[in-house]
């Protein structure tokens, strides 16, 4: 069975799909581009892997985030991170429009 180009294409920002457990938003990116994971000059390779979660709490008020990050070349093992965002009543959310490729 012939590849398609688009499985083998990557890009900067990979290609992201998500699906919802329960509650919880979860996006699953893949096809990054070899590069930096941050501004520090922290390397990835073309096998990186990312899991974003997106939890909300109870009344919605906070939105709890882990990332778990594999890359098997130049990390030892999977990490998480974590963070959380809380919503103002007053912010404002605009949206993004991804660019075609």
């Amino acid at each position: 069975m012939p590849t398609s180009v688009t499985a083998t294409v990557r890009t900067p920002m990979g290609f992201s799909h998500g699906r919802l457990e329960g509650n919880t938003l979860v996006v699953e990116t893949d096809r990054i581009a070899a590069g930096y994971l941050d501004r520090n000059g922290v390397q990835q390779s073309e096998q990186i892997h990312v899991v974003e979660r997106f939890t909300p709490n109870e009344d919605f008020s906070r939105v709890d985030y882990r990332v778990t990050v594999t890359d098997p070349v130049y990390f030892t093992e999977p990490f998480d991170l974590t963070r959380y965002f809380v919503w103002n009543p007053g912010d404002a959310i605009h949206p993004y429009e991804c660019l075609e490729r």
